[in-house]
């Protein structure tokens, strides 16, 4: 019965340490951005995110939809942003990087915890011996021996010399960092979208123009014509119209091509499939925004001030620097009456 106990005392605690080590992973992923639509904002007890914002206040949350493309529905360019945000699979890729950060800040937290290990060792040996004089008809002595040893060990790091601190803070500065990026592309797919939208608009309005000219270029040449048939033309007036038509016309079919290349551009800037057909709204009546008047100087500032990339570099200077902070292993060497410590080479 007391073996039965061990055993299932030992069972229960290495059951307890996976549960637990499991738990520390799981509850790091709060670290992560919560979904892949949206831009990670800082929390208010995040004292790192804290610490780097201090340099750029600011940063916009989108209100998200479910990513439905309505083909009735004419698209602005926020629409489209959003639509991007949802659809585009960069925004994916970096959302899960950020979890895998964010999971190893719990792996690193991870090491406070004790390591349990529990070993059950079982046998059993049948031996059957030769009797000098037969004993009730049996001429052998038969054995049966088995047995149970139940192990368990228990380690546990007290001291480390801040080694696990600098791991841990080492490990959520990656996890900083890596939100930082996973903003960035954000900042990167609003950049392509709108880039997109803007050269789609750009070549809808060059399709507009070319087909315009060849209208007029076609009014020119009927017109020649029926000079012509009043003898008030000759044949090169009307082979100059017709060349100047077959030009406008070669123009317009060059400029719907360039505004279906530029249509493709922007689903592929959207992430979506190629087939997809989306009313985009036209920027025609729109005029040109006024020039900014802020001084180029106060324009980099912003800009340096509220680039991910660049939190996310200081980031992982950070945590660069939580590694120098991490001691060195070192080797002893003991005597009868001293003992000399040294650093070790680390390959």
């Amino acid at each position: 019965m007391n073996r039965n106990l061990l055993s299932g005392m030992a069972g229960i605690m290495t059951v307890f340490a996976l549960t637990a080590l499991g738990g520390c992973a799981a509850d790091s992923l709060s670290l992560a951005p919560p979904s892949p639509e949206r831009p990670w904002l800082p929390a208010a007890e995040n004292t790192n995110a804290d610490d780097l914002r201090t340099t750029a206040q600011g940063g916009t949350e989108l209100a998200l939809s479910k990513p439905v493309v309505d083909t009735s529905k004419t698209y602005t360019l926020p629409e489209l942003i959003d639509l991007a945000q949802r659809t585009n699979p960069g925004t994916r890729a970096a959302w899960e990087q950020a979890r895998q950060a964010a999971l190893a800040v719990g792996m690193a937290e991870a090491t406070y915890l004790p390591v349990i290990t529990a070993n059950v060792i079982a046998g059993s040996n049948q031996n059957a011996a030769e009797l000098p004089i037969p004993i009730g008809g049996s001429a052998y002595f038969d054995s049966n021996i088995q047995g149970v040893v139940p192990f368990m060990a228990l380690q546990w790091l007290a001291l480390d010399f801040g080694g696990r601190s600098a791991v841990v803070e080492a490990a959520k500065q990656m996890s900083l960092a890596s939100n930082y990026q996973f903003n960035a592309m954000h900042q990167k797919l609003v950049f392509a979208v709108t880039g997109a939208y803007h050269d789609y608009n750009a070549a809808r309005a060059h399709t507009r123009a070319a087909s315009q000219a060849f209208s007029n270029s076609r009014t020119v040449s009927d017109a020649v014509v029926a000079r012509r048939d009043r003898g008030l033309a000759t044949s090169v007036d009307q082979a100059q119209a017709e060349q100047i038509m077959a030009q406008a016309e070669l123009g317009l079919v060059q400029a719907r091509g360039t505004e279906q290349d530029s249509y493709q551009a922007l689903l592929g800037a959207l992430g979506i499939s190629p087939m997809s057909k989306l009313k985009i709204a036209d920027t025609a009546g729109r005029g040109l925004p006024a020039s900014s008047r802020a001084p180029v100087d106060t324009m980099i500032e912003i800009a340096l001030s509220n680039r991910p990339d660049i939190l996310a570099g200081y980031a992982t200077l950070e945590a660069s620097r939580e590694g120098v902070k991490r001691p060195a292993p070192t080797s002893c060497r003991r005597s009868a009456f001293s003992e000399r410590c040294h650093p070790m080479k680390q390959a």
